[in-house]
């Protein structure tokens, strides 16, 4: 399996079916709020992020923003009926904006082609030059070098290797 999914949605019937295709190819967690997705966002990582919640466009497209801040992970948005704004999701940074009622198949699509465009761009990003930069921190996994503010930080390998991993990670 391996390919994690996190849904968030406040009882839509499609995905429900949709999800019932995607569970044999990948681990599907539902979060039980918007609090309890942002929180498994920053401790968990996940191939693709589903919304269908049943709220304003406004907090739709504020939550996509906060979920691009803490992951670069591929985000559906499953839309009731009565919204037909798309433009304002993708411009917030969701990748596919489906409108209800959908097939459950478009669903299960659209979200294994994202997660493998996902997952091979995960891998390359990992095998470029090996080099991490997050804010002011900058690593090379080569030279086994760690920069601070542009200023060379000495450690021993074990510290190194913690603080790459952690590094990774984010």
């Amino acid at each position: 399996m391996g390919k994690r999914i996190m849904v968030l949605t406040d009882e839509s019937k499609i995905l429900k079916k949709g999800l019932s295709l995607i569970q044999p190819w990948a681990e599907i967690n539902e979060a039980r709020g918007v609090q309890d997705a942002l929180s498994h966002l920053t401790v968990f990582s996940y191939h693709l992020i589903i919304i269908a919640m049943k709220q304003e466009p406004k907090f739709i497209c504020q939550l996509v923003k906060t979920i691009r801040k803490l992951t670069a992970a591929p985000v559906i948005i499953l839309l009731p009926e009565k919204i037909k704004e798309r433009l304002i999701f993708i411009e917030a940074g969701a990748d596919v904006v489906l409108e209800e009622p959908c097939e459950p198949e478009e669903i299960r699509l659209q979200a294994y082609a994202l997660v493998r465009r996902y997952t091979e761009w995960e891998m390359e990003k990992k095998k470029e030059d090996g080099y991490i930069a997050i804010g002011a921190l900058e690593m090379n996994s080569f030279t086994r070098t760690i920069y601070w503010n542009q200023t060379e930080i000495s450690v021993v390998k074990r510290e190194f290797d913690f603080l790459y991993l952690l590094a990774s990670t984010t």
